[in-house]
């Protein structure tokens, strides 16, 4: 009997170490940084880099949507996707754009963040 108490033990305590390996992180806890562009921020390419903080858990990716105008009053859907890296380039044509990130996992998600943007491809740089 001893030897089995022993054993139970032993598994539950192996179970209890490895426990992060077999749940996945909530991340309706977590929030997403959004690092670049800023919001409200006036980009002057028409390549635009998306940049955001990491969230550190496992198996996270994150999903990136673009709209042309606004989210509550779209013109056009411009992305929607799911990547695994937290930068992201993309080209737009020039206007007014709003973009928003949240991190996914197989079992929970964060909230969206939003940040909007201008895009002016066509800027004189030439007293930059």
């Amino acid at each position: 009997m001893k030897k089995y108490t022993f054993f139970f033990a032993l598994l539950f305590c192996i179970l209890m170490i490895s426990c992060e390996d077999f749940f996945e992180k909530n991340l309706k806890k977590e929030s997403i940084t959004l690092l670049s562009p800023i919001n409200g921020d006036t980009i002057s390419t028409n390549a635009v880099n998306f940049w955001w903080e990491i969230i550190e858990a496992k198996d996270v990716r994150y999903n990136i949507q673009i709209v042309e105008n606004t989210f509550s009053a779209p013109v056009q859907l411009i992305l929607d996707s799911n990547i695994s890296d937290n930068i992201f380039d993309f080209n737009l044509t020039n206007g007014k754009y709003e973009w928003r990130v949240r991190g996914i996992n197989n079992s929970s998600e964060t909230e969206y963040v939003t940040r909007s943007l201008f895009v002016d491809g066509n800027a004189d740089l030439t007293n930059e």
